[in-house]
């Protein structure tokens, strides 16, 4: 790639943008810089150096955050860490006599902030985290002017590279103080200045900006508008007048009329109905050959919206650190009748759609949070429950975004009948559950099956979605099943290997402390068993034994295992070792289990099975 010195900036600096646009986002980093001349916005965007620690994150800095910071405030709590967008404030240039003012100038910004569409409709999405972080001395480098240098913990300054109004930080450092935070997602860091000037460092999720501006709120959303939602400026100075690069990367700006978009589906042609969205001509610092999709959004002019293609790109932005559900009932599988809940996250402005499926059928009118499985009236059999939640939000039109970013499903397997059972067999990628008239498979490749046979006859399959299938034998069987042959485009594929003869399991363990007997009568295919020790501190030590894929679960719905693993040869195996010496396993109840490793239907499947159980004394 061309690396243009920083010292051409004001004419060359919209090229190196256009060249380094190209390139997947992961594999650039992008530094805008804007500020207000004449009552206009002006600016131009620079390819990160990875040498320069103002410049880049790639810099390996190790930083002491000790002594500057001096606490942290959760400013707005919305809900869990691990599905709200984390925003964090830090600043840099305020003494410990000016953090007051540092916590003014945060809260100044934050009500008109998320006031703005589609902050607006979003703003639950959101935690904002305060960190106070002390400056030896007061400001930034560069202010009022040129040569002004300031002692300060993020090394902030203006005249970044050469071009005074590019305000940057040591990203290493904003981002170990940001740290400090209960977490992380975006970062805006305020300088203590009145000075116009900001940056959005658009592959770092990081925005400067100058706290003790007039214009500190617009500039922060125009900044995050880079940072955030990988947004280019829209305005047409700075640059050259025609437009001469490729095709831009970025969501709103195009090389195309609106007869061409439409033609080819592309870029915003999906809002061109909008009387306010059309093909403006100027954009990417150039006046010519290059189009906006509205007259004057916030990537134009400050005090402007964001509009309906910047907004729909930023919601989309968002759902790419937010998942639709919040929460939901833990994993199955389930017996019995009882009850499945969804919480879905929660915008401002509108509830998120959802929708109950029972084996890839939807449930007429079941579009709440909880569903009672009772009240449905089902006969007994193991069903595949489903939910779907979608953000319908006409804030987005893209449909596949909507599909791959704005929609979240969960699903679990249960018997409905009130008698025993089927034995259902959890994995992580696979479930399998025999009786005598039913087999169930869980796993991603069963939407492909087109055919079955147990034991060779031919199977019913009674109910199939894109995870499950449901196979019942057309004449009564023994219990469990010696072969299953699923057919699919790849072929035909025998299910048979993966049923292990049940090994044996004393009826009763001899005892804490007591030595554990187990004859496996072993199948030519990888088996696994593992151990799961309930109410222990620690794991017990591993035990020699020959080899052997093999193990224990006690009482499996406890959170301490342990895997033994060796190699499983195809021959009937007698294995013996002690059981731990602790008190809190007597009486309870000892599984043994195996691991099943296949290749199906071009697929790898793994499943587990609990082969016997004992008790120990």
């Amino acid at each position: 790639m061309l690396r243009f010195s920083l010292v051409l900036l004001s004419f060359a600096a919209p090229l190196l943008a256009q060249e380094s646009a190209q390139l997947p986002i992961g594999q650039r980093s992008l530094i805008y810089y804007d500020w207000v001349e004449d009552g206009r916005l002006r600016g131009g965007v620079v390819e990160a150096d990875p040498a320069n620690p103002l410049m880049s994150a790639d810099v390996d800095a190790a930083v002491d955050v000790s002594q500057t910071v001096n606490g942290v405030t959760t400013i707005i709590d919305n809900g869990p860490t691990s599905n709200r967008i984390d925003m964090v404030m830090v600043g840099d240039g305020y003494t410990l006599a000016e953090l007051g003012d540092y916590a003014v100038h945060v809260d100044d910004i934050l009500p008109t902030f998320f006031a703005e569409h589609p902050y607006d409709d979003y703003a639950t999405y959101f935690n904002v985290h305060r960190v106070d972080v002390v400056s030896p001395e007061s400001g930034v480098d560069n202010d009022p002017s040129q040569g002004v240098t300031k002692d300060t913990a993020l090394d902030m300054g203006y005249w970044c590279g050469g071009t005074e109004r590019l305000l940057c930080v040591s990203v290493s450092k904003a981002y170990a103080h940001a740290n400090a935070a209960p977490d992380n997602d975006h970062v805006l860091a305020l300088a203590n200045s009145t000075k116009y000037g900001g940056a959005g460092y658009s592959s770092d999720d990081l925005a400067t900006l100058a706290g003790d501006n007039g214009q500190a709120i617009e500039l922060a959303l125009h900044e995050t508008g880079h940072s955030l939602g990988n947004l280019a400026d829209e305005y047409s100075y700075g640059g050259p007048s025609n437009f001469s690069g490729p095709e831009p990367l970025s969501v709103n700006l195009s090389k195309k009329t609106a007869s061409a978009m439409a033609n080819q589906q592309a870029k915003w042609h999906l809002w061109l109905d909008q009387s306010q969205v059309d093909t403006f001509e100027g954009g990417g610092y150039s006046q010519f050959d290059i189009y906006r999709p509205t007259n004057n959004s916030l990537m134009n002019n400050l005090n402007r919206p964001f509009q309906q293609v910047n907004s729909e790109a930023m919601v989309i932005e968002f759902y790419k650190l937010v998942d639709p559900i919040d929460d939901a009932s833990p994993e199955g599988p389930y017996e019995g009748v009882t009850s499945l809940f969804v919480d879905p996250i929660d915008p401002t402005s509108h509830q998120l759609d959802i929708q109950w499926y029972a084996d890839g059928v939807e449930l007429a009118g079941e579009t709440g949070e909880v569903l009672d499985v009772a009240s449905l009236g089902l006969p007994d059999d193991v069903y595949e429950f489903s939910v779907r939640v979608v953000d319908s939000t006409t804030t987005v039109r893209d449909e596949a975004a909507r599909d791959l970013y704005l929609t979240e499903s969960r699903s679990w397997l249960m018997y409905t009948g009130t008698g025993e059972a089927p034995p259902v067999v959890d994995g992580s990628n696979a479930i399998l559950a025999t009786s005598t008239d039913l087999i169930v498979l869980d796993g991603s490749f069963l939407d492909d099956v087109s055919a079955a046979t147990i034991d060779g006859v031919p199977a019913d399959i009674t109910g199939q979605t894109a995870t499950s299938l449901k196979l019942r034998p057309t004449v009564p069987g023994a219990p469990g099943f010696a072969s299953v042959e699923l057919t699919g485009p790849a072929g035909t594929f025998d299910f048979g290997g993966l049923v292990p003869q049940w090994p044996t399991l004393a009826s009763e363990a001899s005892g804490v402390g007591g030595q554990l007997d187990v004859t496996v009568a072993s199948q030519p295919f990888a088996l696994a068993f593992y151990a799961l020790f309930w109410g222990l501190e620690t794991f017990p030590s591993p035990v020699p034994v020959p080899p052997a894929y093999y193990g224990l679960w006690l009482d499996i719905s406890g959170p301490y295992g342990l895997l033994l693993t060796g190699q499983l040869t195809p021959e009937t195996l007698d294995l013996s070792f002690p059981l731990p010496d602790d008190p809190a396993l007597a009486g309870l109840d000892l599984h043994l289990q195996a691991w099943v490793q296949t290749g199906i239907l071009q697929f790898t499947t793994d499943s587990w099975t609990n082969l016997s159980t004992a008790t120990i004394l």
